[in-house]
């Protein structure tokens, strides 16, 4: 039983050095000491840094939307391949 007890001593370390580190990094990343987001909603409309305009170039905001849930695609102003076959696709919505 002696001679196996260095043997046992270095697995059980082996063993417990990785534990350790993912219990480490669990800690940092999903754990207790992981910083948590001040918001995680989406924030509004009002509250944002630009400001969209619509086809005809009339700016669009919470006032001039309905009442209903709105589509808001935001396109590129030009791409030869992928844009024209998407926004063919959005007016069928």
């Amino acid at each position: 039983m002696t001679r196996w007890r260095p043997v046992l001593g270095r697995a059980a370390a082996a063993t417990a050095a990785p534990g350790l580190l993912l219990l480490a990094g669990w800690w940092q990343v999903d754990g207790p000491g992981a910083t948590r987001p001040v918001d995680p909603r989406p924030v509004p409309l009002s509250q944002t840094d630009f400001d969209p305009i619509d086809p005809e170039g009339r700016a669009v905001g919470p006032q001039t939307l309905p009442g209903r849930p709105t589509l808001l695609f935001l396109g590129f102003t030009y791409c030869p391949d992928f844009c024209p076959t998407r926004w063919r696709m959005s007016r069928t919505c």
